[in-house]
């Protein structure tokens, strides 16, 4: 039962009785004299229900007014719980059909579905034809109606024959789509359009039979509305949500897209594994989103040694959270995003802070991994190792340079970090300028040198697949220097953000070199980017003297 005392705000007239008069109906309503949707005009009751400040721009009315047809207020408080309940049925199918608008139209309807839309169909015909006779036909005449009754069915009967679709029958199928409890939407070019619009003629048609043999004193019950298959085949599906987020989310090369594409569809097959049945995107609960969670923290990874890494899951889990966001954003605005807020565990929160926290290799790993791979390694990887430990870029970011993106001249050398058809950057701030001082910017001139007439500086590694390829590479030595897994091919950029602390880089120096400044903030701090290039060549500066001075100049 909806309860009208929770919402006492003085949006309406309220009616207050004299204490007399309440008094008369203190024992019936608990000593209740004032009802919020309650309203008194001149001798009548009314019902005045606000409009809620959700729906209101599109409902077409701020409040609602329906009188109670009584000035008796005993009797008016019980027709109120009756006609507010009306009212607020009312609201709630003008907010299904506010969702509705932001759901994807069905290509199809199944035979079920129409099935069910037509014999509801019917049963509101015969629901509303038998209001008239419980009303005794009152400002109607019952001979006129059954006469137009014969000429309509006729009519009807005719085009049925036909098949042929009228404009009134085609708008019936409409409403009976978008009514409780179906609250569809069909695309314009759907297949199903004709039928459902014969089903709508076959009820009429069935309804007048009915109708007929009431005029003649039969007694033909009014069925009970179907219930429908329709509304759970209706609801969007997490794989339309997916497709949809695939479709405008995934970009980048065809390597880095396909990447994605099967992480997520990996994703969706753990999703079944984890549910057994898919819940449709709004029967999805924070429990389904636990579970899911729950059986990626144990399931074993492809080689069957040990389980996903909570990175992994992580991973996993943002995906999905995104697929959710955008359907929300986009098309289904009263969706729930069950994985919003979701995270791992506190304790594997804090185990992923210490493997994630930096380390940088030590001074004696740094020179031995150099001193192998300088002399052992092929020409492009020794090149992109001087680069990597001179200017604290990414791997990818090095080996999707080219040569155009590189500058050995004039006062500032530098590679300039922007990302084009075969390498993206991870983000906004990562389009930058580095700065090339000692042995980097040497480094940078060999390249130049060997990469001859390609238009990549690397043009071995400036594939989609590069990074990685070069990773593994590099990676061969440095394992055969230290066994820490804490000690990658990205340590590196560690190394230089303790470099630039050691030789004091300006924080915000610091971070335009290693692509950490938010966006806008560098223009904020140094005006131009002319400027921002001088200053941070002058901080790369200082770290290779620092390193001169410390004895590592054969880092630098």
């Amino acid at each position: 039962m909806i309860s009208f005392e929770i919402n006492k705000i003085a949006c309406f007239q309220r009616v207050s009785l004299p204490p007399a008069t309440a008094n008369c109906y203190s024992q019936d309503m608990e000593d209740v004299t004032t009802y919020p949707w309650l309203a008194l005009r001149g001798r009548k009751f009314y019902l005045r229900a606000p409009v809620p400040q959700d729906i209101r721009e599109t409902f077409g009315k701020a409040e609602i007014t329906k009188s109670l047809r009584t000035s008796d207020r005993k009797e008016a408080i019980a027709r109120l719980w009756k006609e507010a309940a009306i009212v607020q049925a009312t609201f709630e199918s003008h907010r299904r059909a506010l969702a509705r608008l932001h759901q994807p139209p069905l290509a199809e309807l199944t035979d079920a579905q129409i099935k069910a839309i037509g014999d509801a169909y019917y049963a509101n015909l015969l629901e509303e034809d038998e209001s008239v006779r419980l009303e005794g036909f009152e400002g109607r005449d019952f001979d006129e109606d059954a006469g137009w009754l014969d000429v309509l069915d006729g009519v009807n009967r005719q085009e049925f024959a036909r098949g042929q679709l009228s404009v009134f029958m085609t708008d019936e199928a409409e409403d009976a789509l978008a009514s409780d409890p179906f609250n569809l939407r069909l695309a314009d070019n759907s297949p199903s359009w004709p039928k459902l619009i014969r089903a709508i003629y076959a009820a009429t048609i069935e309804a007048a039979k009915a109708r007929r043999l009431r005029n003649a004193g039969d007694v033909i019950e009014t069925p009970k509305p179907p219930s429908t298959p329709a509304a759970a085949s209706s609801k969007p599906t997490l794989d339309e949500a997916k497709d949809f987020y695939i479709k405008e989310k995934i970009t980048g090369n065809e390597f880095a897209r396909r990447k994605r594409v099967v992480r997520i569809d990996a994703m969706m097959k753990n999703i079944e594994k984890a549910l057994g049945t898919i819940p449709a995107l709004p029967d999805w609960t924070v429990d389904d989103a636990y579970k899911v969670r729950d059986y990626l923290l144990t399931k074993p990874k492809a080689n069957g040694k040990s389980t996903l890494s909570p990175a992994s899951v992580r991973r996993g889990l943002n995906d999905i959270k995104g697929v959710f966001s955008l359907y929300k954003q986009k098309k289904m605005r009263a969706l729930e995003n069950p994985f919003s807020g979701l995270d791992l565990p506190a304790a594997l929160r804090e185990a992923m802070s210490d493997m994630e926290a930096r380390h940088p290799l030590p001074e004696d790993v740094v020179e031995a991994t150099r001193t192998l791979i300088l002399e052992r390694s092929g020409p492009d990887l020794k090149l992109i190792w001087r680069l990597l430990q001179g200017t604290g870029c990414r791997l990818g970011e090095v080996t999707g340079l080219r040569v155009t993106d590189v500058e050995v001249t004039g006062g500032t050398p530098h590679l300039k970090l922007i990302p084009h058809e075969m390498r993206r950057l991870k983000n906004a701030s990562s389009r930058r300028n580095v700065p090339l001082v000692g042995d980097a910017l040497e480094a940078a001139k060999d390249a130049l040198r060997r990469a001859g007439s390609s238009a990549y500086l690397f043009p071995r590694y400036a594939t989609a697949a590069g990074p990685n390829s070069a990773s593994q590479s590099l990676m061969k030595w440095l394992r055969q220097v230290s066994s820490d897994p804490l000690h990658t091919v990205h340590s590196l950029r560690h190394n230089m953000a303790d470099w630039c602390d050691l030789a004091g880089v300006n924080p915000n120096e610091k971070a335009a070199i290693l692509g950490h400044m938010k966006p806008g903030a560098s223009e904020k701090h140094y005006g131009s980017e002319a400027v921002r290039l001088i200053q941070t060549a002058k901080a790369m500066d200082m770290v290779r003297r620092m390193l001169a001075e410390a004895s590592l100049k054969a880092a630098m």
